[in-house]
């Protein structure tokens, strides 16, 4: 599984996975932005203390206590497909800002994506099956 984008949906999800019980697997963490001083009121996980910490660094940390063999990345999407070196992605969690970056990540062609978003008074999660005849990522 991987998990793109480690902000405020991004932490929740993180938050959530810490605390199921019997969860074990591989879980790829992508984002390439550090903590923020501005950001803290948004992120579960994170205090004063973390500002500046890689975000995905900070996703290791948060998920130590699991199963879950967790492998940080600290970069881009596109940077992280172009190192990787193949192009199967079974499952992709995304939790990004900008259409731009949704739309890389669509272009990676995962089998299935489940997607989450938050703006002003309102939030939304979304699924797609690359062969279930449901809409791409970037229909949405």
């Amino acid at each position: 599984m991987h998990l793109v984008g480690l902000g405020a949906i991004g932490h929740g999800s993180l938050w959530a996975l810490a605390r199921q019980s019997g969860l074990s697997g591989r879980l790829h963490v992508v984002d390439h932005e550090a903590i923020e001083l501005s950001n803290l009121q948004r992120y579960v996980l994170a205090g004063q203390a973390e500002v500046g910490l890689s975000k995905a660094a900070l996703a290791t940390n948060a998920l130590r206590s699991t199963a879950l063999e967790v492998e940080a990345h600290p970069m881009k999407w596109a940077e992280y497909v172009a190192r990787r070196g193949d192009w199967v992605f079974d499952r992709v969690g995304v939790a990004l800002d900008t259409a731009a970056d949704r739309l890389a990540v669509q272009g990676a062609l995962p089998r299935w994506i489940a997607n989450a978003w938050t703006q002003e008074q309102d939030l939304g999660i979304s699924r797609h099956g690359f062969d279930g005849g449901q809409a791409c990522l970037c229909c949405m």
